[in-house]
């Protein structure tokens, strides 16, 4: 999950091990006080000329129908992480989606 640059963290102070933590940048807590979502992002999805054009030259008419039906998706949506100080928003892409979805529930494992 490092594509975040969000981490939990458990480290040991003074030979006392420290609650696991979230960090995102400047930002630390202990993950029993943050709370996560996923915010969706506005859809970004667009047909290209390029693959048109390429499913028209191997397959004529209907590869030209595929290849506009092939759309690349775009969307960036958001990691939401509330801290009692401040509200980061971790942009990741929709194929990053299910490890994000992963990642929150590894926090809330570790809030049990």
């Amino acid at each position: 999950m490092k594509m975040f640059k969000t981490a939990l963290v458990s480290e040991y102070w003074k030979f006392k091990k420290v609650p696991w933590q979230v960090v995102q940048g400047s930002h630390r807590a202990p993950v029993n006080t943050v709370t996560m979502e996923i915010e969706s992002g506005p859809s970004n999805d667009r047909m290209t000329l390029t693959r048109i054009m390429v499913g028209g030259a191997l397959l004529g008419p209907v590869g030209a129908i595929l290849g506009g039906m092939a759309k690349k998706d775009n969307t960036v949506n958001n990691l939401v992480i509330t801290f009692d100080d401040a509200v980061v928003r971790v942009p990741f892409k929709t194929k990053e989606y299910k490890d994000a979805q992963q990642f929150i529930e590894e926090v809330i494992k570790l809030q049990s």
